[in-house]
């Protein structure tokens, strides 16, 4: 087997296999175009990919928007309150 691709008679890489069948004292072998054979490799790569993107989005975006209640938070301890309920009920 030929997963690294070779130039065909046409000059097309491709990708082989072969293999020796010694009952019959003959040899059998097949070729693909490496384009379609390694499709569903480059497809899934870009999922992948997309995935990362988006969960980096989504982090950033966590991390964005919980700044707001960081700094709230830390005003609430430095207030002395032990929790939010508790912050929320000195403001009333």
């Amino acid at each position: 087997m030929d997963v690294d691709g070779y130039p065909d008679v046409l000059g097309k890489r491709v990708v082989g296999a072969w293999t020796w069948l010694p009952n019959y004292n003959i040899g059998v072998a097949t070729e693909l175009d490496a384009s379609e054979a390694f499709a569903p490799l480059h497809r899934a790569r870009a999922g992948f990919g997309a995935l990362a993107a988006l969960s980096g989005l989504v982090a950033i975006y966590g991390f964005v928007s919980s700044r707001p209640r960081r700094r709230d938070v830390v005003e609430t301890e430095r207030l002395g309150c032990t929790s939010w309920s508790s912050s929320r009920d000195a403001a009333l």
